[in-house]
C-alpha cells in the first residue's frame, strides 16, 4: 500500500509542476525535455531516494529490497512527466 501512496504522490507532484509550469517558462526549443519536467524528475530522484532511504534505515528494509521498491515509486511518474513532455511537445508542433 506504501508503493502505491508514494507513485500518487509523485503523480500529484509532476501534476504541481504541470500546473505551474508557466514559472518555468524558457524560450520555444525542439530539444530534449520541458524545464518543468526535469526539473520535476530531479525533486522526484531525491524523494524517492529519500523515502528508500528511511526504509533502510529507519524500518530496517534490506537494501535490496528498497532498490526494487525504488524502481516502480520512481519511474511510475518519471514515465508519466515524460509521456506527458513528448505528447505534449509533438501536439503542439501539429
Amino acid at each position: 500500500m506504501h508503493i502505491v501512496m508514494m507513485i500518487g504522490v509523485g503523480l500529484v507532484l509532476f501534476a504541481c509542476f504541470f500546473l505551474l509550469r508557466r514559472f518555468f517558462a524558457e524560450p520555444e526549443t525542439n530539444a530534449g525535455l520541458p524545464r518543468y519536467t526535469r526539473w520535476f524528475l530531479w525533486v522526484w530522484a531525491i524523494g524517492a531516494a529519500a523515502n528508500s532511504a528511511v526504509g533502510v534505515v529507519v524500518a530496517g528494509f534490506p537494501v535490496s529490497t528498497e532498490a526494487m521498491v525504488f524502481v516502480p515509486v520512481f519511474g511510475g511518474p518519471a514515465l508519466v512527466a515524460i509521456l506527458v513532455a513528448v505528447l505534449g511537445r509533438s501536439r503542439a508542433r501539429t
